[in-house]
């Protein structure tokens, strides 16, 4: 495998609290959603009355809070493919 493989810790509590470590950065935040920058991929969590509670850069965590409804993950790969073919 050429490309270096992403490594996370992902954890759901009660699909109330959730905490990730490798995150890079804050894509977007709202109640409604965060999206999450990860190492050349991102994540999506959806819910209700989502709330950063903590963020630390320097150790990559992050722990979110309200309801979580889904959690997508998009690969570099993935988002390579989209641009790809955008612009074929």
């Amino acid at each position: 495998m050429d490309k270096e493989e992403l490594k996370y810790t992902l954890t759901l509590t009660d699909g109330r609290e959730l905490r990730l470590n490798s995150v890079e950065g804050v894509l977007l935040f709202d109640e409604g959603a965060v999206t999450l920058s990860l190492g050349g991929g991102r994540v999506e969590i959806t819910g209700e009355n989502l709330k950063i509670e903590e963020l630390t850069k320097e150790q990559g965590e992050i722990l979110v809070t309200g309801r979580v409804d889904s959690i997508s993950f998009e690969g570099a790969r993935d988002v390579k493919g989209v641009f790809a073919k955008l612009f074929k």
